[in-house]
């Protein structure tokens, strides 16, 4: 099974989450793309066999948002510089068409930029009409910031009936498998970058299916959180 795990950092964050791809205006501009392609097996995450970590030039036009420079540490005049969003995003096209399931934290937000990112270069004339279906219809999904909520129990400040604990964000993930921050730079500074967060989310994947917290089965996957795997992820948020 061919798995894609992928994250991006943007120009901002989208004026309507819920627009679709067609009105990219509402959505931000991708800065970096990360991807890793993994052949994986039941019990392991696998051989890596694509590495992509890619900086995209902000397209002609659209403004710079020094906001976002809080999150990522990307400042304009390295914004204006990389590989053409239409160049990176054709090629992930072709990468996307040869995997069996895509992985991401908070999958829903990456796919919906690189959904809009796409449409907008193909509306400009930058890139082919294929770019307007990026995404693959029907192909799997897995999205590690949904299926570990009832793992790690995290307590929520709007819990409800449905959602009883907060979704975890990739460090809170990592720490919780791992007992210690993910530092891909080694200088005690925890680095938020495309690159960095692809890492840290390959070594996330390949403990959840370790310990058997995530399971590829009958081509798709499964989280079978147990009792007993709720008292242990509870025992280790309160201790």
């Amino acid at each position: 099974m061919k798995l894609l795990l992928i994250d991006t950092e943007t120009n901002g964050l989208p004026a309507n989450r819920f627009a679709p791809a067609s009105c990219w205006e509402h959505y931000p501009a991708i800065l970096q793309l990360s991807y890793l392609v993994y052949e994986s097996e039941d019990s392991s995450l696998g051989k890596a066999l694509v590495c992509r970590d890619i900086s995209i030039a902000l397209p002609e036009g659209v403004k710079w948002n020094p906001e976002a420079a809080a999150i990522h540490g990307i400042d304009e005049a390295t914004a204006r510089k990389g590989e053409k969003a239409a160049d990176a995003l054709t090629e992930l096209y072709r990468v996307l068409r040869t995997v069996d399931c895509v992985c991401a934290h908070n999958l829903a937000f990456d796919r919906n930029i690189i959904r809009a990112a796409a449409y907008a270069e193909a509306d400009r004339g930058n890139g082919p009409p294929e770019l307007r279906t990026i995404w693959p219809r029907g192909i799997t999904e897995l999205c590690t910031m949904a299926a570990t909520r009832e793992l790690l129990c995290l307590p929520s400040a709007f819990a409800s009936e449905t959602k009883r604990f907060k979704a975890p964000r990739l460090g809170e993930l990592y720490a919780w498998l791992y007992g210690h921050v993910y530092d891909i730079s080694g200088s005690g500074q925890v680095l938020h970058t495309a690159q960095s967060d692809t890492h840290c989310l390959a070594q996330c994947v390949s403990e959840l299916i370790r310990r058997g917290y995530l399971k590829w089965q009958d081509g798709a996957w499964i989280t079978p959180v147990t009792p007993a795997m709720q008292v242990a992820a509870s025992s280790s948020v309160s201790a």
